[in-house]
């Protein structure tokens, strides 16, 4: 009980900003296991987000990968039309980086779920046709709650951090939500199967 509150407080006035977790050694097979994961589930749920859909042509179509440390990351080309101020990324459009970004690192642990809270600090102006990377990661998991954070780099400087609280669905498919195994930063990672979930 004594760890719920803390993470409660910390969840609801946003006092703690930690990074992404440091590299941790792991073997390359667990990281492709979490790539496969994460490409099944996009393609099987979001193929046609607006931030990640390769069905979707009018999308930013980004491309996330999964790290060593459990994390995700994509690159951003930041185009132009996408502006707000002149010459200035969209607030908007980097909020929706940040989200899909968390929720593509669920995806990677095997997880669905959908954005119940969404916390944006923008620190610094996102200048377009510059790329940026964008990178998101597991702060804390409960059975159907995940705490999220995220933040978007360009010219080796934080822009923009997200925190964020996703809830898992009542009714989750099969494919979707398997039996999970404890992984750094998710204790609720789950095991794919590719010849069992078509991966």
């Amino acid at each position: 009980m004594a760890r719920r509150g803390v993470i409660a407080r910390h969840v609801a006035h946003g006092q703690r900003e930690r990074g992404p977790p440091m590299p941790d050694p792991e073997s390359s097979e667990a990281t492709e296991q979490r790539q496969l994961r994460m490409t099944h589930l996009r393609r099987q749920l979001h193929h046609r987000c607006i931030v990640c859909g390769s069905s979707n042509g009018l999308g930013l179509q980004l491309d996330f990968v999964a790290q060593p440390d459990g994390s995700v990351s994509a690159r951003l080309g930041c185009p132009g039309f996408l502006e707000g101020y002149p010459d200035t990324l969209h607030g908007g459009i980097i909020a929706a980086v940040l989200d899909g970004a968390m929720t593509n690192c669920l995806f990677a642990h095997g997880r669905v779920a959908v954005t119940g809270e969404l916390s944006v600090r923008f620190r610094h102006p996102v200048v377009t046709n510059r790329p940026a990377t964008v990178r998101a990661w597991i702060e804390d998991s409960f059975p159907i709650l995940h705490l999220m954070a995220a933040e978007l780099r360009q010219d080796d400087q934080v822009m923009a951090r997200a925190t964020g609280k996703f809830m898992e669905p009542h009714q989750t498919e099969p494919a979707t939500r398997t039996e999970g195994v404890p992984d750094r930063g998710c204790a609720a990672d789950a095991r794919i199967d590719p010849r069992r979930d078509g991966v």
